[in-house]
């Protein structure tokens, strides 16, 4: 599945249209998110450093191409670059201040699914 249009859309997609029914992130932004999940905590500045303007482009490109890019393969800096550059474009606000208690109640559930279950109500 390739990654909708988002990185060309200056206005970007709202994060439900991108996830679809099935409610799941792109195959690509996913397998972006384990990396980082395995590897960005060992590399200082992750999210701080810039990614080379060049390589950030293509690969962007690659990904609304829907080509097979070998993600293990690329730089954590590169990897944390797209994932702002689609977190960034996606329109309004990811977290609602107004829903900060809503959120802190929900991390003290016991499991993974019973936190998901309530921040869907």
């Amino acid at each position: 599945m390739r990654v909708p249009s988002t990185f060309r859309d200056p206005d970007g997609m709202p994060l439900a249209a991108l996830c679809g029914e099935a409610g799941t992130l792109p195959r690509p932004i996913q397998e972006l998110l384990d990396i980082l999940h395995q590897r960005g905590p060992s590399t200082e500045g992750i999210f701080r450093r810039a990614a080379g303007a060049t390589e950030l482009r293509n690969l962007k490109e690659a990904l609304d191409r829907g080509a097979d890019v070998d993600l293990p393969s690329q730089p954590e800096i590169l990897l944390a670059a797209v994932l702002k550059d689609f977190l960034r474009s996606i329109p309004g606000k990811l977290l609602d201040v107004d829903l900060y208690q809503d959120w802190m109640q929900a991390m003290e559930r016991p499991s993974q699914q019973a936190r998901v279950e309530e921040l869907r109500v």
